[in-house]
């Protein structure tokens, strides 16, 4: 009985492949874009971006950088997820940075959808690539199903020349189109964890700012495809704004650990929660377990519930030395640039 079951689960399974093979699904979006598929081998640029026909409900109207951004946050903080709140300091900065863009839809005068996209410089193989980075697109429940979320990726494409690359990222789910990093969400709980006041975690300060800034850059520089910092972004995000967090570690091992994230706020059960969202950890790994330590202990005493963290670059050694339970996927993608399948410890760049 048994024998004829598995024999009955392979034949079922078979003909599912076959069938996928010959019907393939189609995405009427997607399957026209310049986006990395499987005959795809030359890094770089894939094509020319469409130019898209745009078509509007009377009572609809498209504002580009020229909406309210207390509306729009406020938009966002409702709409964007269930499980957690749009960290306002770091979404006001690229809001507001130079060549971003804000594209807001709104019918009856009400905001239905936004998206936002801002420049960023990646390092790949030591090859600077002027990528756009897309995100907070968010539609109103009610429109998630009408192409709305159409409408402004078409949008912001339009806005720029068509040479123009992309990048973005998905959490859960995949696209109909190759990846070029998938890695996961790990999580760890602090809340039966007792507070310490902790002394060897350093900040940036204007005396130790060029020091540090230099310092990242130089550990930066050993990942394939990674984050570069001018002085006046560094400044800007570290020290002016305050827009990340740096921790600056010192551990036994006499070298440092640096660690980058900044604050959310999560809803589970009705209960709130302060979670520190890590994006990377670079400098000194051989210590993790030393190094989490004063890091939990010291975020315990700020009012941190919990550490979430992408298993990318030296994260991974974090992860593994100190047992965090893993969460949802998530996917990086661009759209027109082509770009090898990256290894989860050659990535020194995240955005959480």
């Amino acid at each position: 009985y048994y024998k004829y079951i598995e024999y009955l689960i392979i034949i079922i399974s078979v003909t599912i492949t076959i069938i996928a093979s010959m019907y393939k699904i189609k995405h009427p979006f997607w399957d026209k874009q310049p986006v990395m598929r499987d005959k795809t081998t030359k890094v770089g640029l894939i094509s020319k971006n469409l130019k898209f026909n745009i078509k509007l409900k009377s009572n609809q109207k498209l504002h580009i950088n020229n909406y309210s951004f207390n509306k729009i946050y406020s938009f966002l903080d409702k709409n964007f997820s269930n499980n957690y709140n749009i960290n306002e300091i770091y979404f006001k900065y690229i809001f507001n940075k130079f060549n971003s863009y804000n594209i807001t839809l709104t019918e009856d005068d009400n905001i239905i959808g936004f998206i936002h996209c801002d420049p960023i410089d990646i390092m790949y193989n030591n090859h600077k690539i002027k990528f756009n980075y897309v995100d907070y697109l968010c539609i109103s429940p009610e429109h998630r199903k009408n192409y709305t979320a159409t409408i402004l990726i078409a949008s912001i494409i339009n806005m720029f020349p068509r040479d123009t690359p992309f990048m973005f990222k998905i959490d859960k789910y995949k696209l109909p189109f190759q990846h070029i990093l998938k890695s996961f969400y790990y999580v760890k709980d602090l809340r039966s964890l007792k507070p310490k006041l902790q002394t060897n975690i350093e900040r940036i300060t204007p005396f130790n700012f060029y020091k540090y800034y230099k310092y990242t850059n130089a550990l930066l520089k050993r990942y394939k495809f990674r984050k570069h910092y001018t002085k006046k972004e560094f400044y800007e995000i570290f020290l002016k704004n305050k827009v990340l967090d740096m921790f600056i570690i010192n551990n036994i091992s006499g070298h440092r650990t640096i660690i980058i994230g900044k604050k959310n706020i999560y809803n589970n059960l009705s209960q709130i929660y302060n979670s520190f969202e890590i994006d990377l950890i670079i400098g000194e790994v051989r210590y993790t377990t030393d190094v989490y330590e004063i890091l939990s202990k010291y975020l315990k005493n700020k009012g941190y519930s919990f550490i979430s963290i992408a298993s990318i670059g030296n994260n991974i050694q974090f992860i593994k030395n100190n047992n965090f339970v893993k969460s949802c996927p998530i996917y990086y993608y661009t759209y027109n640039y082509y770009i090898p399948y990256i290894n989860d410890n050659d990535c020194g760049f995240n955005i959480n």
